[in-house]
């Protein structure tokens, strides 16, 4: 009885964090608004269609032609505010609920066990809510439309397919839900799908060679699904890559060089470390604890191994997470020949919380013998947590409030002179702070691209330009 009451009291603190993460979450949703390049793509599609839009992009600007079809959506509902506040909620549930899917399978796999799926559940929306804190430009990178179906969705996408692949049992609907996962992950976004190919290359090669009697017992199964995913997946990635577009967004950009990006790579991983994820380490701290007691708890039952064993296999493997993050940086900054924006950073922190949450997760699980006060560390850590995001969620919703306002309002009065006829150059006044929203604030220059869109998205006729 006292295990039981101990356990459900645990399960309370994390429902209430999850809880926390998704009031938070809604807020962010409720006050979002459309930002630069979304009013780009508005106007593409109202002036050249679905298909046209698409069309246009891949021949001048870019291969990315699943994101753009399926964005047409949202863009096209451009007007009913609900169609971004849904998009934006979604986006981060699917998210959630993929990793959900996915971890469902795996630590069956590779004999880990979570207590229960409501456990299991709340370990997901912990995980995806320490990406998020730990995220720089929370933004850029988790609320602006067209970087949302870009990246974040593409990382749903992977890993609700991969969930399909790693799966015992299967009907023709998972084997659908697995391909088209796999086509978007592979035409959304192209440095994306290097990452999936290579995870679906190793994870053939695993499967093959493994001697794991859990694995081993569907092997010819999980061999044919990895293949299935893998064929689609490259075929999605092929046509990204060869769109005529990847070659006039290139030319518009300096000449990429092999070695000058060697040492770009090397200052961006630098930056990303010092400025971007040093700044939000405290939030490790809780976060941290909180994997290391699940662990703990989950495998209270199981033997454990030798301290040593486990720090040899954790350096070796931070060694290689800090080469494979490398690698990905080294090919943003060719592809770009510039350092990687923000909003691309989110597959790499996605990897970083991963590995910190999945390696402490398997140091409770198989090291921690007594968790005394390691409990109490965990009850510390959901709490501050908790009380955490809710004064968050309090103090970014009277950001966001004001600001959301302001930006209807300016939609709203621009509109107006638009029915009136007006071709003056007109000046705005500067939004607020728009909290962890992506701006949609305009420049003092009229030939900012920032104010072209926007006046494109809107359908205006005249220059505007904001005012000091």
């Amino acid at each position: 009885m006292k295990i039981r009451v101990k356990i459900s009291f645990i399960q309370l603190l994390l429902s209430l964090c999850s809880l926390s993460f998704l009031l938070l979450v809604l807020t962010l949703s409720y006050y979002n608004r459309f930002a630069v390049d979304d009013y780009h793509y508005i106007s593409h599609l109202r002036n050249l269609g679905v298909w046209g839009s698409m069309q246009y992009d891949y021949t001048f600007w870019g291969g990315r032609w699943a994101t753009n079809l399926l964005w047409s959506i949202v863009y096209c509902n451009y007007q009913h505010s609900f169609v971004l506040v849904l998009f934006t909620f979604s986006n981060i549930i699917f998210l959630v609920a993929s990793l959900f899917f996915l971890l469902r399978n795996i630590p069956v796999l590779v004999n880990i066990k979570f207590s229960s799926k409501l456990t299991l559940l709340n370990y997901c929306a912990i995980t995806v809510m320490f990406v998020f804190l730990i995220s720089p430009s929370k933004g850029e990178i988790w609320l602006w439309a067209a970087s949302g179906f870009t990246y974040l969705l593409s990382i749903s996408c992977f890993l609700c397919g991969f969930a399909m692949v790693t799966a015992r049992k299967n009907n023709i609907f998972s084997y659908l839900l697995m391909v088209l996962c796999f086509i978007y992950t592979g035409g959304a976004s192209e440095v994306y799908a290097i990452t999936c190919v290579f995870i679906l290359l190793f994870s053939l090669l695993f499967i093959s060679k493994t001697k794991n009697p859990n694995i081993s017992a569907s092997r010819k199964s999980f061999l044919i699904k990895c293949c299935i995913a893998l064929i689609f997946l490259l075929i999605a990635w092929i046509i990204s890559i060869v769109a005529p577009g990847n070659s006039e967004r290139a030319s518009k950009l300096p000449e990429a060089s092999v070695i000058g990006t060697f040492y770009m790579a090397f200052s961006a991983l630098g930056k990303l470390i010092l400025y971007k994820i040093l700044p939000l380490s405290p939030w490790i701290i809780p976060f941290s604890l909180i994997s290391i007691y699940l662990g703990y708890l989950n495998g209270n039952e199981e033997k454990k191994i030798d301290w040593k064993n486990y720090l040899k296999k954790f350096l070796y493997s931070s060694i290689l997470l800090l080469f494979i993050v490398y690698c990905l940086l080294y090919i943003s900054c060719y592809s770009l020949s510039d350092m990687a924006p923000d909003r691309s950073l989110s597959q790499i922190l996605f990897m970083i919380v991963l590995f910190i949450t999945g390696w402490l997760f398997f140091l409770g699980y198989k090291c921690i013998k007594n968790a005394k006060i390691l409990s109490y560390c965990f009850y510390i850590s959901t709490l501050f947590i908790i009380i955490s995001l809710i004064e968050l969620t309090v103090r970014q919703q009277k950001i966001m409030s004001a600001y959301a306002t302001a930006t209807d309002q300016r939609k709203e009065y621009l509109l107006d002179l638009e029915k009136a006829g007006n071709k003056k150059v007109i000046t705005v006044k500067p939004l607020p702070s728009s909290g962890f929203l992506y701006s949609a604030e305009v420049t003092e220059d009229t030939l900012n691209y920032r104010n072209e869109h926007y006046e494109d998205g809107l359908g205006l006729n005249y220059k505007i330009k904001k005012g000091k």
